[in-house]
Order: C-alpha cells, then sequence, then structure tokens
C-alpha cells in the first residue's frame, strides 16, 4: 500500500526519506488557523489530522501521514 506524505516541507521529506520508505508527497488542502483556547499540543495534533484528512479523502486506499510542529 503506498504511502502519502500530506506535506510540502522540505524537511519532513527528508525525515521520511532517511528512513528508507517509499512516498510520494501531496500538498494539504487546509490552512491553519489558530484556535486561542487551544493548547499547543491540541494545535498541532488538529492541524497534522486535518492535513491528513484533506489528502485523505482522495486516496482512500492509501496511507497519509500528516503532521505539524
Amino acid at each position: 500500500m503506498p504511502l502519502l506524505l500530506a506535506s510540502t516541507s522540505p524537511r519532513r521529506r527528508e525525515l521520511l526519506a532517511l528512513l528508507g520508505v517509499p512516498f510520494n508527497v501531496v500538498a494539504p488542502s487546509f490552512e491553519e488557523q489558530l484556535v486561542t483556547d487551544r493548547s499547543a499540543v491540541e494545535q498541532v495534533t488538529s492541524f497534522a489530522l486535518a492535513k491528513a484528512q484533506s489528502v485523505a479523502r482522495y486516496e482512500p486506499e492509501t496511507i497519509v501521514l500528516g503532521s505539524d510542529t
């Protein structure tokens, strides 16, 4: 099953490539908007999930990896 990285970050691409796992990159269609009453952990978790979901809706048979810092 193919792996898709839902990120355009060169650093994330580099880190995943170091693992030797084959993957493709797809830019997520999600815009980050901070929510003031969320903790930093909640915020980045929400962003990573939304990025992955924005790609996964078009690639239902694929494993999608979303991340945020």
